[in-house]
């Protein structure tokens, strides 16, 4: 619990630092770097093995974030450290919430420890800073975008957690990049991030990136779902084996 409570926790600082020192639309490609980091985690760890064309689509999608970087004309290292720390954060932190799930720790519990974690650092980091001396701390946008942040915190935290308990550690880590598939896409057309630089090589590395994202739900949906054949196949076979036993009670 508290191995989980302390991954998650430094899964959101560095998160916090990459966002803040890269641009959106590099964030969330350099981001699905640790949808192969938890692929290989998850067989790894938890012995869990994806078919062919899920790792296929993963290839693709870390395939993409690699051609978006190399023309980055925005290119900030300690912001590519970051993201890359964050990464591997992510896998950890998410591995082992499933593992700990699986051996029947509640989720709830996990979220509770988490936070008290993260209260707990964060109060320790805070001890330097001063309410007054930040401009817009009374203003009415920047308070309704930190109470705004504060609700949907939690119903993100309670989401992932949900997502992981259900499916598994690999689906939260391509849900987490598929949904900012439109965010990149918004801010390579010029919107919401001044920082962003646009190039040809770049934006279509973003693409095949989030691309392959919706490939990778394709598959993953496709595998799960069990063919109607086979249910049927089933079906008919309870009945015969009913019919069988009755057959023989009757010759008894």
């Amino acid at each position: 619990m508290i191995v989980v409570s302390v991954l998650n926790v430094a899964n959101i600082f560095f998160g916090l630092n990459a966002a803040g020192t890269l641009n959106i639309a590099m964030f969330t490609a350099l981001r699905r770097v640790s949808i192969l980091m938890t692929l290989v985690a998850q067989w790894w760890f938890l012995d869990k093995q994806s078919s062919r064309t899920v790792i296929a689509s993963i290839a693709v999608m870390v395939g993409g974030s690699f051609v978006a970087a190399l023309n980055d004309l925005a290119f900030d290292a300690q912001g590519y450290l970051f993201v890359m720390t964050n990464n591997l954060f992510t896998a950890a932190s998410q591995i082992a919430a499933k593992k700990a799930m699986d051996d029947g720790v509640e989720k709830e519990s996990i979220l509770f420890y988490s936070a008290v974690a993260s209260l707990l650092i964060s109060s320790i980091m805070s001890l330097d800073f001063h309410p007054r001396d930040f401009a817009l701390w009374s203003t009415p946008a920047f308070q309704f975008c930190f109470v705004s942040s504060i609700i949907l915190g939690i119903a993100i935290n309670y989401g992932a957690s949900w997502v992981i308990e259900k499916n598994d550690a690999l689906t939260l880590a391509v849900a987490g990049s598929t949904k900012s598939a439109v965010m990149g896409l918004i801010v390579c057309l010029g919107l919401f991030d001044a920082t962003y630089k646009f190039s040809v090589l770049n934006f279509a590395g973003l693409q095949i990136s989030a691309i392959a994202s919706f490939f990778y739900v394709y598959y993953a949906k496709k595998k799960t779902d069990p063919p109607c054949t086979d249910t049927k196949q089933s079906e008919n076979v309870q009945i015969q084996n009913s019919e069988n036993v009755e057959i023989q009670k009757v010759l008894v």
